[in-house]
């Protein structure tokens, strides 16, 4: 069982090799950086860096939670990693592994977000990581497993035409279709509830609204 000091001493080792990390990439230390991204999932974790990244993310959150609550500083950390090394892959043209290892981070910045909001914790910080990240990452190379809750997140952040966006997305692919239809259908039916205002400033319009609705209903 590692104890509170231990962790705490492990978080604020983790948040000086993200500084550290900044400057190797910076100086083109690659090498460096790889090893030092390594060293602080293994240290954060306590299993090898290889081991880490096979695990799927059931069984991460699983490893990080105590008493019944998922450690949200250390999720935040471990998604820190894995998006520099998704860059330093992108930028060394390794498009398909950046791409999902950066997925793989901001979901994981989603679920620490989603967690500490349900705890009535400050989550500004972690609202513009998670917009940094996806703004790098084209909806159509993403699964379900991150276009699902990214879209979540767009709605509960009142940006629903976004939200949409990545609904229909997950709509228009034939293995998916025949779950997201009742989950679309629930979105339409949540934000025809929502004052005009609102939905304007989500970039949506009433008419259009009870129109998709509509459609969808008699799909």
């Amino acid at each position: 069982m590692l104890t509170e000091d231990y962790l705490i001493r492990m978080i604020n080792l983790a948040i000086a090799a993200l500084l550290r990390l900044a400057k190797l990439r910076r100086d083109g230390q690659a090498q460096e950086a790889q090893a030092l991204i390594d060293l602080t999932l293994e240290q954060l974790l306590g299993l090898r860096a290889d081991l880490v990244k096979q695990l799927d993310d059931e069984r991460l959150y699983y490893i990080l939670t105590r008493n019944e609550r998922l450690d949200t500083q250390r999720l935040e950390l471990i998604a820190e990693l894995f998006q520099n090394e998704a860059e330093m892959l992108l930028a060394d043209g390794k498009t398909a592994e950046g791409t999902a290892l950066s997925a793989r981070a901001l979901r994981y910045f989603l679920e620490a977000c989603f967690t500490n909001a349900g705890e009535g914790m400050d989550t500004s910080a972690l609202r513009v990581r998670i917009q940094q990240v996806a703004v790098g990452l084209d909806p159509r190379d993403l699964g379900a497993d991150t276009l699902w809750p990214l879209s979540g997140y767009y709605e509960e952040q009142g940006d629903f035409i976004h939200a949409e966006a990545l609904l229909l997305l997950m709509h228009q692919r034939a293995d998916l279709r025949d779950s997201i239809t009742p989950e679309l259908i629930a979105f339409y039916e949540r934000l025809n509830q929502k004052p005009a205002d609102a939905l304007a400033r989500g970039g949506m319009q009433p008419d259009e609204l009870r129109a998709k609705l509509k459609a969808m209903r008699n799909a």
